[in-house]
């Protein structure tokens, strides 16, 4: 539509131009030569001047629009390059966030030297949930390392190290147990992956020793049993007891404290004992 009008335009430009040329022509003759009617011409004068009007109108109709589009083409250039420019600072702000609390982290375990990483792919086998890292033995990663997020939150363990990338085995994995105990009752069991629970990504707690009951809402915490995962850090919540199949005792359902979806970026506890490869 656009086009048409240009090419309109400028087509209905011409026509009246050769028209006011002849008028013009006929007024300096004074009504000699090829237009002999001087009074002929008033009512097409008059219609030419209206002509131009609207042709001038026209014009800057078009022009306007021009004006409108390439300022509005501006405008969404400057509206994509805030976007973006929201997008990193929310991203740093993230960062900023991660690093505060693992400053906490840190400050709350001495002892503890953390090497972040960000995780690069998921694996394909839905038996066994695990993850590459970015990271390896260069950064003094090395298997049977403990894996948490920022907050401390158990994700899992190094199975496997490479000089440049390590595979991290979720708590959820069927292949993995882990030493807990139960805040407040200090009652000692071991979560551990199950096929059963795999697609709710929760995982088991069987009692180790006698106590007090389980119940839903108790807060799960490593023991440091085992060796892997270092005392004290939180593994999740109790959603859920449930009597085993053989009907003689309880389990519980633990919910992750860590999202294990959403991660992006965790840090590896390294062995105190293990020096960086050069």
């Amino acid at each position: 539509m656009k086009s048409f009008f240009k090419k309109a335009g400028k087509t209905v430009a011409i026509v009246l131009a050769a028209v006011l040329f002849l008028i013009c022509a006929s007024w300096t003759l004074g009504g000699a030569g090829i237009f002999p009617l001087r009074g002929v011409t008033a009512p097409v004068q008059r219609l030419l001047s209206r002509g131009v009007a609207e042709l001038e109108r026209l014009y800057g109709y078009m022009h306007d629009r021009d004006l409108l589009e390439e300022e509005n083409a501006r405008l969404r250039a400057r509206i994509a390059e805030l976007e973006l420019e929201l997008d990193s600072l929310a991203s740093a702000g993230e960062e900023n966030e991660r690093l505060r609390s693992l400053l906490k982290l840190s400050e709350e375990n001495a002892d503890f030297e953390y090497v972040d990483v960000r995780l690069t792919a998921w694996t394909a086998d839905s038996w066994s949930p695990s993850f590459t890292v970015n990271k390896g033995t260069r950064a003094g990663i090395s298997k049977g390392d403990c894996v948490v997020t920022e907050h401390g939150f158990v994700v899992g363990s190094v199975t496997d190290a490479g000089l440049h990338s390590a595979t991290v085995t979720a708590i959820t994995s069927p292949q993995s147990a882990v030493g807990v105990y139960i805040a407040g009752s200090g009652v000692k069991a071991v979560a551990r992956g199950d096929f059963s629970l795999l697609p709710d990504g929760t995982l088991r707690m069987d009692y180790s020793e006698g106590g007090q009951p389980m119940r839903a809402g108790d807060t799960v915490i490593t023991s440091g049993a085992g060796g892997v995962y270092p005392s004290g850090l939180t593994v999740g919540t109790v959603v859920e007891v449930l009597p085993d199949r053989a009907g003689y005792a309880d389990y519980g359902v633990i919910r992750p404290a860590a999202d294990l979806a959403a991660l992006d970026q965790v840090f590896v506890i390294r062995s105190s004992d293990e020096s960086i490869e050069r």
